[in-house]
């Protein structure tokens, strides 16, 4: 999901974040679904459902309460699903689970196959090192990983990234590289997965 945003959070959980540091929803360490920020924002999917039945679809969000900009039914550009009944934890927020992230960050391989932005990201978020990064699709068989440093990224952490890369886009080249900045999309929002090939460009 979009890599913007701080905020305190239980250890292991991982969040989807959408504008500065507004949390849409927050992975249940427990249940390893994500509990929707409802006391804040309504969460919606393409097809006007909201988060009262298992439907899918790109995710909208309006801010109940926000001091400087209203988002109102505001497309992040990922896509998700709502689930159905309370989670094992006890929480009484509804859930719901990323399922295709945005179409644009989709990588396609040189063998046909297609790689979900999600399982890049959950692979490198915890190597250390990284303030910021972009994996990069170049052509259908080279990705790069563009890393601003946490001071100075060493051999192992960049390693680390191309040993959790390689499994999940076989045949593909990794190459690691260290930047001052990442570019933001003509949007604002960064892009942390991207791919630069044309078929794959939504």
């Amino acid at each position: 999901m979009p890599a913007v945003g701080t905020g305190i959070r239980e250890p292991g959980a991982r969040r989807i974040r959408v504008h500065g540091d507004q949390g849409i929803a927050w992975r249940c360490p427990e249940a390893g679904a994500y509990h929707i920020n409802a006391e804040w924002l309504l969460v919606e999917v393409s097809d006007g459902m909201d988060a009262s039945g298992p439907e899918k679809g790109a995710i909208l969000v309006t801010s109940l309460y926000h001091s400087g900009m209203l988002l109102l039914r505001y497309q992040v550009g990922d896509t998700g699903q709502m689930l159905d009944g309370l989670c094992p934890c006890g929480r009484g927020l509804p859930l719901m689970i990323p399922v295709l992230g945005r179409a644009v960050d989709y990588l396609r391989l040189a063998s046909g196959s297609t790689v979900s932005p999600y399982s890049l990201t959950c692979a490198v978020e915890t190597v250390p090192g990284m303030r910021q990064y972009q994996i990069a699709q170049e052509s259908p068989n080279v990705v790069t990983v563009r890393v601003v440093a946490d001071g100075e990224l060493g051999e192992a952490s960049r390693q680390e990234i191309r040993d959790r890369l390689e499994p999940i886009l076989p045949g593909a080249v990794v190459s690691v590289e260290v930047v001052r900045d990442i570019p933001h999309e003509p949007s604002g929002k960064l892009s942390v997965v991207r791919s630069n090939v044309h078929a794959d460009r939504g």
